[in-house]
C-alpha cells in the first residue's frame, strides 16, 4: 500500500468500511484477520493489534512477534487520536500537514495523541457516523499499520470497495 493516499481517499475507505455488528466474535474475527493479513503481506514482522471500545473496554488484543515498549505507547497515541476526532490516525495526520499545522497548534500533548497513521475507527452500517470501536496497528510504518487494518476491515466482511 502506499503512503500516497489522498485525504479524499481515507474519507471514502472511512464512509464504505463499515461493520454489520460488533460483538466479541466480530472483534476476533477483526483482530484475527488483521494478524493473518500482517503475516501474509509483510513477511511476519513483528506488529501488536489491539481492539478498544470507545468507553475503554479491551475486545482483542494480540501481538505477533517482537513488540517493543514503544509500540504499546504507539497503540496508546494512535487510539485516543482515531477516538477523539472519530477519523482514521492517517487522515488526521494528512488533514493536519495539509494545513500546515502540528500537534502542538491543536494544543495536543505527543504523548497522548500522534499524527501518524495505524487507528482506524470501527463502525456500524445502521450509524455510519458514530465511531463505536477503533481497531488500531502498530509495528510497521505507519501507512502499513493503516493498510493492514482496512484491509482486515474488507476482508472479514467481504466489502467491495470503490475508492
Amino acid at each position: 500500500m502506499s503512503n500516497q493516499l489522498s485525504v479524499e481517499t481515507l474519507l471514502q475507505q472511512e464512509a464504505q468500511l463499515t461493520i454489520p455488528q460488533l460483538d466479541a466474535a466480530t472483534a476476533f474475527s477483526i483482530g484475527s484477520g488483521a494478524l493473518t493479513y500482517a503475516a501474509d503481506q509483510y513477511n511476519g514482522k513483528s506488529v501488536v493489534i489491539d481492539i478498544t471500545a470507545v468507553s475503554g473496554a479491551t475486545l482483542f488484543r494480540a501481538y505477533q512477534g517482537q513488540i517493543q515498549p514503544d509500540n504499546e505507547l504507539w497503540v496508546k497515541k494512535k487510539r485516543n487520536t482515531t477516538i477523539r476526532y472519530e477519523t482514521s490516525s492517517l487522515r488526521f495526520g494528512k488533514e493536519l500537514a495539509s494545513k500546515g499545522r502540528t500537534l502542538a497548534d491543536k494544543g495536543l500533548d505527543p504523548l497522548e495523541y500522534t499524527n501518524y497513521g495505524g487507528s482506524f475507527p470501527l463502525r456500524l452500517r445502521n450509524a455510519p457516523h458514530i465511531t463505536i470501536a477503533v481497531l488500531t496497528v502498530s509495528g510497521l510504518q505507519d501507512h502499513q499499520d493503516h493498510d493492514v487494518a482496512v484491509n482486515a476491515i474488507k476482508n472479514v466482511f467481504k466489502i467491495e470497495t470503490t475508492y
